[in-house]
Parts: C-alpha cells; sequence; structure tokens
C-alpha cells in the first residue's frame, strides 16, 4: 500500500460559549504514493500435493505388509504380498487347459476334422490363452508396489486380511496410503461474496495454524460448484504452496489472503482525510497557514483507506480527523504511518 509520511497536528477549537471544549481533531500527513494491493480472505486445510493409497488388484489373504506408518518409500518398492500358493495353482491349471486345447487342436487338423471342429478348436486354444493371462497377472499382482515415492501415512493392511480386490462396501478397500512429504496444497473455501475477485495464477499468503511464518502459493483451481452451509455459500478454491516449505501436516487449518489486485504508484489515503466521501468529495489541503478543499475523485476502498485516482499529488499535504476513540487512545505524534497489504478491496477505479 501506499506509505505516508506524517507530522501529527492537533487542532482545538472552542466552543461560542469559550468553555474550551474540543471540536475537532486532525493531524496532517503528506501524499506518497506506493503500491496498493487487494486481498480477500480465506480459511482451508493443508494437504498433501500427491496422496495415492495402493491396493491389492486381485483377491487373497495378506501374508506380508513391508512398511509402517512413517516410512518412505521410493516408486515400485514392495509394500505387501498375498499368499502366492492358490494364485500359483491357477497358474498351473490354466497352463494345463491350454496344453489340452492345444492338444486336441493339433489332433484335429492332423485328422482332417470338419471347419467347425477347428474353429471349436481355435476358440477354445484363444480361451484358455486369456484364462492363463488372468492368472498370471493375478499372480503378479499378489506383490503390492508403491506407486509413487512418498511418505507411508496408512497402512490397514495385515496379515491374514482377505482382500477382494474390489471397493469395498464402506467404500475403499484396505491399503497403504503415501503423500508427497515435500509438496503442498491448501483446500480453500472462499464465500460467494469474494469468489468473482479469484482466477487461477493469483497469489496468496498462508499462515498454518499454530505459525507466526507465512508460506506462500498460487491459486491453481477455482471451483464452479458451491457448497452452502448456515445460508453462505462458499466455492473451493485449490492453492499450489510454492516450494517445500517445513512444518505442514496433513489437515493443518490455515488462514489466506488471496491477492486480487496491485496497483503500484498509486496515491491511497486514509478514508478519514476524505469530506462528503458518497457525494462530492474532497480533501482538506494544507499550504502554511492556509486550508483550502481539493476536490478528489477516489477509486477502490481498501480496508480503512481509499485509493484517489484525481486530485492530489505527491509531497501534498493534506488533513486527517482522528476519531473521539483514537484520540481516547492517545494518538501518537511525530510517527510516520506503517505501510503494507490492505484487504477487503471494494468498488473499481
Amino acid at each position: 500500500m501506499a506509505v505516508f509520511g506524517i507530522g501529527y497536528g492537533v487542532r482545538a477549537g472552542t466552543s461560542p460559549a469559550g468553555r474550551g471544549r474540543s471540536t475537532r481533531v486532525e493531524r496532517a500527513i503528506t501524499v506518497t504514493d506506493g503500491t496498493a494491493t487487494q486481498t480477500i480472505p480465506a480459511s482451508g486445510t493443508i494437504e498433501p500435493a500427491t496422496e495415492r493409497t495402493a491396493t491389492f488388484a486381485t483377491s487373497g489373504a495378506v501374508n506380508t505388509v513391508s512398511v509402517a506408518i512413517g516410512q518412505s518409500v521410493s516408486a515400485g518398492q514392495q509394500l505387501a504380498t498375498l499368499e502366492t500358493a492358490p494364485l500359483a495353482a491357477a497358474v498351473a491349471q490354466a497352463q494345463a487347459q491350454l496344453a489340452s486345447a492345444q492338444t486336441k487342436l493339433s489332433t484335429d487338423e492332423a485328422a482332417g476334422a470338419t471347419s467347425t471342429t477347428i474353429n471349436a478348436d481355435n476358440a477354445a486354444v484363444s480361451a484358455a490363452n486369456y484364462s492363463l493371462s488372468i492368472a498370471q497377472a493375478n499372480l503378479g499382482d499378489a506383490t503390492l508396489r508403491a506407486p509413487v515415492a512418498g511418505t507411508v501415512v496408512a497402512v490397514t493392511l495385515t496379515p491374514g486380511l482377505q482382500v477382494s480386490g474390489t471397493v469395498n462396501a464402506a467404500g475403499a478397500a484396505p491399503g497403504i496410503t503415501i503423500i508427497s512429504p515435500n509438496s503442498w496444497l491448501v483446500e480453500a473455501e472462499v464465500s460467494d461474496a469474494s469468489i468473482a475477485g479469484v482466477t487461477v495464477g493469483e497469489q496468496a499468503s498462508i499462515i498454518p495454524q499454530g505459525s507466526t511464518t507465512n508460506v506462500y502459493g498460487t491459486v491453481s483451481s477455482v471451483g464452479l460448484v458451491a457448497s452452502v452451509s448456515g445460508g453462505v455459500a462458499s466455492f473451493p478454491v485449490t492453492i499450489a504452496i510454492t516450494g517445500s516449505p517445513s512444518g505442514l501436516y496433513t489437515g493443518l487449518p490455515a488462514n489466506i489472503s488471496l491477492t486480487t489486485r496491485v496497483q503500484t504508484n498509486v496515491i491511497e489515503i486514509p478514508i478519514l482525510a476524505v469530506h462528503s466521501l458518497t457525494s462530492h468529495p474532497y480533501v482538506i489541503v494544507e499550504k502554511g497557514k492556509t486550508k483550502t478543499k481539493a476536490p478528489v475523485t477516489l477509486g477502490s476502498v481498501i480496508g480503512a483507506d481509499v485509493i484517489v485516482s484525481h486530485g492530489l499529488s505527491v509531497g501534498t499535504r493534506i488533513l486527517e480527523r482522528i476519531p473521539s476513540f483514537a484520540k481516547s487512545l492517545g494518538v501518537p505524534g511525530g510517527k510516520a504511518r506503517g505501510g503494507g497489504k490492505r484487504g477487503g478491496g471494494l468498488g473499481g477505479i
């Protein structure tokens, strides 16, 4: 945002009765230019960028489980195995059926059998070949391997457990879940009132729960279907976290600030420096002991400030009103206001 050099002037008027009652408190600020940043607040949950659950593709009883939660694995590494005896027996049986079908085909061809018989023999050989390929694939599937490199975060397989090779009634088959330990994203929710300002590629500042250090990311997707809770509609927004920051965990809540607009070399002044804000806005310009009204054209409201698109130039001194509550707290003099990012932008330039 724009940073202002400020000198404070407390101006006290007296009532007509001369009782010394303060009627106006102001401070003088020097207009400078800077960068105005509009942001949208959001909340979300940190999740791994990659999460895969490896499950057996064939039926059988679990024989061994080779990994534990927290263990790092490489892609293709063995995770678990099934009892192979029944599967090997199925392969042997399929091989025998194929050999029998091939023998019958050869015998019938040598005997000059009819084309109908030969065709039937060929069909039997094809079926036996298919059965053998399925049996061999099932035997190969008796070894469960890691689909990606990462860290094991869940193991629901135990020796002796019967698996079916299909999704169970609960919607998930027993398996081993692996996540990417150094690549993260945030699944956020943005209200329907703010979602129009969010687009893919925008920058985000993220503060994980329990942390005082920001991590950063980029909006990678904006959902089109809202969820409604308590009468408020929210849209899903996915943010890819930049780099590999430490201290992040699956399911960790986070507060998010989405940067929706950045304007450079703009003049941004406190709203309390503007008079007649909604009709014919103007500011009080101070030049020596002279004060004059200067009409201004306003742009976006950003927090407690407003951007001035026309009517002010850098170096101009203007007066800002000090609210009564600020006076009661004691406004310090001789200090410049701190610059930074402001949220809750409204309106447009």
